[in-house]
């Protein structure tokens, strides 16, 4: 999920989805497209993102990279998503 539109490639409409964040805030999800990982060894589509205007960190599901085949690396400051071949897709 992301509040930058930017983001997004392959971006349409979808009828519109009000999340509520933990603070309490709502955002209505509004289109739904592709991103492409930043940085890396190897470059990654992820499909099915979600445009939240106003979400003002992008938001990725744990679970759903799982579900993919890929794994993570929890490190103090950051988070490395590797692919099935160990590349670095993004961190």
């Amino acid at each position: 999920m992301t509040g930058d539109e930017k983001l997004l490639s392959d971006w349409k409409p979808m009828k519109a989805v009000t999340m509520t964040k933990a603070n309490g805030d709502r955002l209505t999800a509004t289109a739904i497209g592709s991103a492409f990982s930043p940085g890396g060894q190897e470059t990654a589509t992820l499909a099915g993102v979600v445009y939240a205007p106003g979400l003002h960190k992008n938001m990725i599901s744990v679970p759903k990279l799982i579900e993919k085949g890929l794994s993570l690396k929890m490190l103090k400051h950051k988070c490395i998503i590797e692919s099935k071949r160990n590349l670095d897709l993004c961190t």
